[in-house]
This record gives C-alpha cells, sequence and structure tokens, in this order.
C-alpha cells in the first residue's frame, strides 16, 4: 500500500488529465463494460512496445486507476528493449502503462481491448503514441479535442502567481468553468455517437451515466440500429427494465444473499412482518456510507419498536472488512452481501448505481420512496409510523 501511495503521490500531474475527465463529464458509473465489434474477443489483445528511459530487465505494468491509486494488474519484462502483453477482456478498460514504479514513475493512459497494436510509452505522457489500435486512435482524438476546449473556454483564467484573484476574475474564472461544461458535454455526447459502435464510445457513455432521459434515449435508439448486440447496450436496456420494475409503487422485488456468517438471509421475510422496511445498500470502503451510518442507526433505534425494520445490502468484496465495519457502526440489523462489490445481485436487482442508496417498502410490498437520508428519513418515518 506505500508502494502504491507514494507512486500517486509522484504522479499526481499525469493523473491530472484522467481526474479532469472525470469531473467534466460526470462519472459516477464505476465500470466501463463493453468493447466495440471491431475486434474479435476470441483473439484478445496483443500489446508490444517501448518505455523511453528504461534497459531490458526493467519492469512494466498495466495499472488500473481506482480511488485516485494505480493498481497492477499485469506485468512483463523488458527484453531486447520491447514488452510485450497478452491477454483477453470482455470490455474496453481504460488503463495506465506504468514503468518506473519505485521512483519518478511514466505512465501512458489508454484504452485495453482486444486489439493487436504498439505503444511507444514517453516520459512526457502527450508525446506517447499509439499504432494500430482504433480505439486508442479515437481516445486520443479525444482527449486532443477536449483539451482544445478547454483552452479555448479558460483563457481568462490568468492572473500572477502568489496573488489572489479579484472579485471580476473569480466571476470569470466561474463563467469559463460553465462554458467548458456544457460544450464538453456537448462535444462528448456527439462524439460517442458518431463512433457507435467502439470501446472508446461505451467508456464515454459510462463516464457520463446519468445522462437526462432525451438525451439517453436518443443514443439508445442509435446504439439499438447499429449495435443491438452490443454488450453495453444489452446491459443499459436491462438497466431501464429493472428501473421500471423497482420505481416508486411498484411491488418490490426479493432479494436473497448470505449474512456475514453465510447463512441465507430473505429480504421477504422482513417486509412481511414489518410496517415499513428499508434495505440500506452501503460497502465498508464507502465513506459516504459511513459517514451517513450514524443517522441510520438512530432511526432504527428511535422506530425499531414501531415496526420499521432494515435490512442491509453490502456492496463489499472483502469479508473481514464487511464484518468490522458492521461492529465500528453499530450496526444491529440483519446483513446479506454476495461480496461482490458492484457486481453484487442484490445492488442489481433495484439498478443501484451509486451508494448509499435506500429503499423504502410497505407491508403490503410496494414501494414507498427512494433515497432518503438523514433528517428527510426521520421525517418520513415519523410520518409514516406516529
Amino acid at each position: 500500500m506505500n508502494l502504491i501511495y507514494n507512486l500517486y503521490i509522484q504522479m499526481k500531474k499525469y493523473l491530472l488529465f484522467i481526474l479532469v475527465l472525470i469531473m467534466h463529464t460526470n462519472i459516477y458509473a464505476q465500470k466501463a463494460r463493453s468493447i466495440n465489434v471491431k475486434r474479435s474477443i476470441e483473439s484478445g489483445y496483443t500489446i508490444s512496445g517501448t518505455v523511453e528511459g528504461q534497459t531490458d530487465g526493467d519492469t512494466v505494468y498495466i495499472c488500473e486507476l481506482k480511488y485516485l491509486y494505480l493498481i497492477p494488474e499485469d506485468s512483463t519484462t523488458i527484453i531486447n528493449g520491447k514488452f510485450h502483453f497478452k491477454g483477453k477482456t470482455d470490455k474496453a478498460q481504460l488503463r495506465c502503462i506504468v514503468a518506473s514504479m519505485h521512483k519518478n514513475p511514466i505512465i501512458c493512459p489508454f484504452i485495453l481491448s482486444n486489439e493487436k497494436f504498439d505503444i511507444k510509452v514517453m516520459k512526457k505522457e502527450e508525446l506517447s503514441t499509439f499504432t494500430g489500435s482504433y480505439n486508442n486512435d479515437l481516445w486520443s482524438e479525444y482527449k486532443n479535442h477536449l483539451m482544445e476546449i478547454k483552452n479555448k473556454c479558460t483563457h481568462n483564467i490568468k492572473w500572477a502567481r502568489g496573488v489572489a484573484p479579484t472579485v471580476a476574475q473569480r466571476d470569470s474564472m466561474k463563467e469559463d468553468e460553465e462554458n467548458y461544461h456544457r460544450e464538453d458535454s456537448v462535444y462528448t455526447v456527439k462524439f460517442l455517437m458518431e463512433k457507435l459502435p467502439s470501446g472508446t464510445s461505451d467508456i464515454l457513455l459510462e463516464m457520463m451515466v446519468p445522462l437526462d432521459k432525451t438525451t439517453m434515449q436518443t443514443i439508445l435508439d442509435k446504439m439499438g440500429k447499429v449495435c443491438p448486440n452490443d454488450v453495453l447496450y444489452i446491459s443499459l436496456m436491462q438497466q431501464r427494465k429493472t428501473e421500471r420494475e423497482t420505481a416508486v409503487g411498484r411491488s418490490y422485488t426479493d432479494i436473497v444473499l448470505n449474512d456475514p456468517d453465510g447463512k441465507p438471509v430473505k429480504l421477504s421475510d422482513y417486509v412481511s412482518k414489518n410496517k415499513v422496511t428499508m434495505i440500506d445498500f452501503w460497502a465498508s470502503w464507502c465513506g459516504p456510507c459511513r459517514a451517513e451510518m450514524p443517522n441510520v442507526v438512530n432511526a432504527y433505534k428511535q422506530y425499531k419498536d414501531k415496526g420499521f425494520a432494515i435490512v442491509g445490502v453490502s456492496l463489499d468484496n472483502n469479508l473481514e472488512a464487511w464484518k468490522g465495519a458492521i461492529e465500528k457502526l453499530g450496526i444491529t440489523w440483519p446483513q446479506m452481501s454476495d461480496l461482490k462489490g458492484w457486481g453484487s445481485k442484490g445492488a442489481a436487482a433495484y439498478n443501484v448505481k451509486a451508494i448509499p442508496a435506500t429503499v423504502l417498502i410497505d407491508n403490503k410490498g410496494k414501494i414507498i420512496v427512494r433515497n432518503l437520508r438523514g433528517t428527510d428519513l426521520e421525517s418520513k418515518l415519523k410520518e409514516i409510523l406516529q
């Protein structure tokens, strides 16, 4: 962990562009799923490349950027001046080639998809090049144009280092940022629609979710015409179906998963016995969930004897971390998880894409309301149970 932390500290300038993308395209979804029809899943990927300043025997990594850390997923050794990776992926993924991990790391963000291509990794990330990769050509085109938009929209942000901006300059900066957000969103939607089907489009689409209903429908209509068998399209359509089926006023969907001791827990057992049952989607690794938990604990203590029950659905993937959080946070209501993180069947049953999330169900099995927290949750429980 110390290695990864030190790596992150040294690499902030290289991560900045990716973080800018995250902030300006409203990333909320945690994964990018599919790849385009131009490549064969069966053939997998083959990556060959060179790294500026690295020699035979040096190690090169493929890393995932996760929660501001670079997590190594694969590694290889440079032989005769080149490195090689070979594998298979069922989805296009945003990854980084990383060399010299212990000191002055060299980083090159790229799209990993089932293609055969070459990478020339340079110490200055903007000088790195790709040959033979359709998705990385698209990714470079997108990044370059996005930077042109940013340069155009933020030309007013120019004041001396160390000098506090004036009110007028702050207003100018705010206006510039708003212009950038607006032009960035318009360009990203236009770009991903033009490049369908592609792994790059899939990644950008998942970065932008949630979108307004009209824009999302336009994109889905296009996908239905040009790539109806695409993994992401099928997944998004299933999510929309689940969203409709678990909307307020609809009957709840049962969940059956194991508790921390490996014993099955059924949501339906609690719905049938209580006036109001709340599904609480959370995880030990989720900061906002832990911050919200004292409010949930207080609500449970106040209303559990008046017909209020909670069933926790954890998106953890580490049993001990889950158990530790339950104890530390004072959680005394039933818990369930399949320990699959964002692959949780419980979360999928209610199309949960961000946590903490809640679903309140009445004793007739109807969904009353979703995503109440803090004082809003307490007010709703008071309305129903007092």
